[in-house]
């Protein structure tokens, strides 16, 4: 609880209210915690690394919005282990921090419980209808040949016990009334719902000893993997230069 109140004043500080349409005040929420900017090429929609959200600027308006919160939320998962690693190790923030956060959450089962915190944090703030586990389900698939039954039903219960977490934090921000707006831009831009994907999300919850135990497994298991992989240090490296470039 303190952890996310900690995170919660780092958006209190900061936000400042000037966009008077829907995108234009989630872009406020967006920048009061991590730079954004835009992109003109490739097929993803947009991606987080490095403390930094990347949005097709060709998307409209409402899959600009649904894709922010997408890429807010991975930040916001980021923050909140960061903080905790900063809590038991009682260290300030660094980049080399913010890497081995960045390189646990985009390993294996962890990477799968991320994107589907992602995904049902995005759909709680968008009309019914247009929720979208796509790149989830891709990992899915990609984990397919070395992923159990049980351990993705936990990576996904993990997620959205986390989800939960972040959609209370934001909802704070991305309040009733903004949501109406959202609301309204999606009928503006009359893209057309899909209900295909409602039924992948879930009620399941966590309790508190069980979330902390299983955030804390994955960061204790990947500094062990880590610290016994001789390439290491190669791809912390390649994490680190990346951090730098992004937040030069």
């Amino acid at each position: 609880m303190v952890i996310l109140v900690s995170v919660f004043v780092i958006v209190k500080k900061s936000l400042k209210k000037q966009g008077t349409t829907a995108l234009e005040k989630v872009e406020d929420v967006v920048e009061a915690y991590a730079k954004w900017s835009y992109k003109s090429k490739g097929g993803e929609l947009g991606f987080y690394t490095a403390n930094t959200i990347k949005l097709d600027d060709r998307l409209n308006d409402s899959v600009q919005i649904a894709t922010l919160i997408h890429e807010l939320a991975h930040h916001l998962l980021a923050e909140i282990h960061e903080q905790i690693l900063m809590y038991f190790w009682e260290v300030e923030k660094t980049y080399e921090l913010e890497v081995f956060v960045q390189y646990i959450l985009s390993s294996g089962t962890v990477h799968l419980m991320n994107e589907y915190c992602a995904h049902t944090v995005e759909g709680r703030f968008i009309p019914h209808g247009y929720q979208n586990y796509g790149s989830f389900n891709s990992i899915l698939e990609d984990l397919k040949d070395e992923l159990d039954k049980e351990t993705a039903f936990i990576s996904l219960v993990l997620g959205n016990t986390l989800a939960e977490d972040i959609i209370h934090l934001l909802e704070h921000f991305i309040d009733d009334d903004l949501r109406g707006e959202i609301k309204q831009q999606y009928n503006s831009d009359r893209l057309p719902p899909s209900y295909s994907q409602i039924g992948m999300e879930t009620t399941d919850m966590m309790d508190e000893n069980s979330r902390n135990e299983l955030i804390m497994g994955p960061i204790v298991g990947s500094f062990d993997a880590a610290m016994k992989n001789p390439d290491f240090k190669n791809v912390l490296n390649g994490f680190l230069e990346t951090f730098k470039s992004y937040n030069q």
